[in-house]
């Protein structure tokens, strides 16, 4: 099942009280060129170094996925990788650090290439262009050149909405070769006195 498909049979406007979440297999978005190796993931009206977290790994063509959790028949983005092509992502191990979303969602590019281009004389079109890309799609990955500098971004929404998320570096063969965040974790429940999940809950 594609992530149209798997969405698509979402129902309702919000979770379940009290049910547990099902997650999906890893669903593919698609493919981004990570020039430099400086995988960054937080808030994409945000996209700098200091507001996220980045995982150094090795530069290249990286396959970019998600899961989904359907919680009571409703369902929502749970997690969202990148992974080196032509590498099979191993055990992620404890979080290696958090990145959080006030916009609802989260993006993903490479922070080297991203501030290459998005100089400061660039970045309120940078901002206008993410959200009209946004406004056209929620769930996309997308090249921006600026001063003709490129980059890619992938974005997706975060779970339920705003907060922060713990971010994992893949590993394989001892090496680093993708990052993951975790919006949801597996099993959650949303509790009928706290709408929205804490980091780590």
């Amino acid at each position: 099942m594609d992530i149209v498909e798997y969405f698509a049979a979402s129902t309702g406007d919000w979770p379940e009280t009290g049910v547990a979440g099902v997650e999906s297999e890893w669903m593919e978005l698609g493919q981004m060129t990570i020039p430099v190796g400086r995988l960054w993931v937080g808030d994409p009206m945000l996209a700098n170094e200091e507001d996220g977290c980045i995982v150094e790994a090795p530069p290249g063509a990286y396959n970019v996925s998600v899961k989904g959790m359907d919680i009571g028949g409703h369902r929502r983005i749970s997690r969202l990788r990148a992974v080196l092509d032509g590498e099979t992502a191993g055990e992620i191990g404890d979080p290696c650090g958090d990145t959080f979303t006030d916009c609802g969602l989260v993006g993903l590019c490479d922070m080297a290439a991203c501030d290459q281009a998005v100089t400061d004389e660039y970045a309120d079109e940078y901002t206008d262009d993410v959200w009209q890309a946004v406004d056209e799609s929620d769930v996309n990955c997308c090249e921006f050149e600026y001063g003709g500098n490129h980059f890619q971004l992938a974005w997706v929404p975060s779970g339920l909405g705003d907060g922060e998320f713990y971010v994992f570096a893949i590993k394989s063969g001892g090496r680093t070769v993708g990052i993951e965040v975790e919006f949801l974790p597996p099993g959650f429940v949303l509790d009928e006195d706290d709408d929205l999940p804490r980091i780590g809950e």
